[in-house]
């Protein structure tokens, strides 16, 4: 409707803020919050990830206090929610099949997670790699296509993100040039891609693992188109309510299809949209 459509593009012009994820391992949100006070930067708990800081001030991340200590990785909100559909216990196995710039596959390892990152860019892989040994976290990383994954047929993961390179037109208010940059015909091109990697990766998923598949995208031709095709190709796989991996004020934003979704103007968030999809055999 009108007012909902006035309502998101006022939100998408305004700015974003500077969220942080604090790094478990090193620090507690408790600790990293009251050194933050410490310091004079104001800052406050996110609304609805577990580990997120809020910047209430423009402070240059790299010039907070514990930033050489790995106390702090710069990760949206929304961002960090994605990453908790993951549900991989200590110990399992994690292929993030388009890693760079990392926040999710760090958040991972941090719980954890034995993480395999693939990527295409040697300068994204490069900065994945820097972030890990300032965070104090083991990822280990490959520069590879995810439409053709340089592993055994016989590999499996516990879990496989598929953090999709998509159109960004959840992500406005960080990339304002996003909207010059766009046409119909992006998105149209966009999901045949989506679903391709979607392809190329299920078959690593052990049985009763899950596949998670995100966008930081609004648009429905690369979330739910993609999905629903994905699932008439691949009937081993079935949705899964992500519910119980959210920290309890983010179950509210998982829909009846079980699609996590996430707004600027309805919870001051990018717009994020994933799916948790379990594999029977």
């Amino acid at each position: 409707g009108a007012a909902e459509t006035e309502a998101l593009l006022a939100a998408d012009n305004a700015p974003a803020p500077t969220v942080l994820r604090v790094n478990r391992p090193r620090v507690t949100r408790q600790r990293a919050l009251a050194a933050l006070a410490d310091a004079g930067i104001a800052a406050h708990a996110t609304t609805f990830a577990a580990d997120g800081v809020v910047l209430d001030t423009t402070v240059d991340p790299a010039a907070l206090p514990g930033h050489e200590e790995g106390w702090f990785a710069p990760q949206g909100e929304a961002s960090q929610l994605v990453g908790a559909l993951l549900g991989v216990a200590a110990g399992g196995r994690l292929l993030d099949a388009h890693a760079s710039p990392g926040g999710k596959a760090l958040a991972a390892a941090a719980a954890g997670a034995r993480v395999l990152g693939l990527d295409p860019h040697r300068a994204g892989l490069a900065r994945l790699r820097s972030e890990a040994a300032r965070l104090g976290l083991g990822v280990a990383v490959a520069q590879a296509d995810a439409l053709a994954p340089p592993l055994a047929a016989s590999a499996r993961f516990d879990a496989v993100l598929v953090d999709a390179p998509c159109s960004g037109l959840g992500t406005l208010r960080q990339h304002p040039e996003i909207r010059w940059r766009r046409t119909p015909k992006d998105l149209v091109a966009r999901a045949v891609v989506q679903g391709r990697i979607l392809a190329s990766v299920a078959g690593h998923v052990a049985a009763g693992g899950a596949l998670v598949y995100a966008t930081c995208t609004l648009a429905q031709l690369e979330n739910d188109d993609v999905v629903a095709a994905f699932l008439a190709a691949h009937p081993e796989f079935t949705r899964d309510d992500p519910r119980p991996l959210l920290p309890a004020p983010a179950r509210a934003l998982v829909d009846a299809a079980g699609a996590l979704r996430t707004y600027p103007h309805r919870h001051g968030l990018d717009g994020f949209y994933a799916v948790r999809l379990v594999r029977s055999c």
